[in-house]
């Protein structure tokens, strides 16, 4: 069930075990990063052991929206959980690598053998 919905944007919550993860569809900018924080920020007050944002399927990323992903990362280490970003795009990749967010953020990605 879809936790925010707008035209560009939408956020999907699954909570499983001690892992919260949030796929991001669409758009993720200056108009929808406010849903994309209170979404993190509501995940992180459950404590899961893992949070996983999933960003297969972003669209877009704005500095904004990537800077909520990094300032996410930073309070899962100095909270010794984790952060996981999972399935980022090859644009995204390059953000993290450019940026030395790769050095911050966890990424993982979806094997072509496992489509779940």
């Amino acid at each position: 069930m879809p936790l925010f919905a707008r035209p560009s944007f939408e956020i999907i919550e699954f909570d499983a075990s001690g892992e919260v993860r949030l796929e991001l569809h669409g758009e993720l900018d200056l108009a929808t990063v406010r849903e994309l924080v209170a979404a993190i920020r509501a995940a992180e007050r459950r404590r899961p052991a893992r949070l996983v944002v999933d960003v297969a399927k972003l669209t877009f990323i704005d500095a904004r929206g990537f800077r909520v992903l990094l300032d996410a990362a930073r309070r899962a280490e100095r909270e010794e959980r984790r952060f996981v970003l999972s399935n980022p795009s090859p644009q995204v990749t390059r953000i993290l690598q450019i940026t030395g967010g790769d050095r911050v953020v966890d990424v993982a990605r979806r094997s072509r053998a496992s489509k779940a």
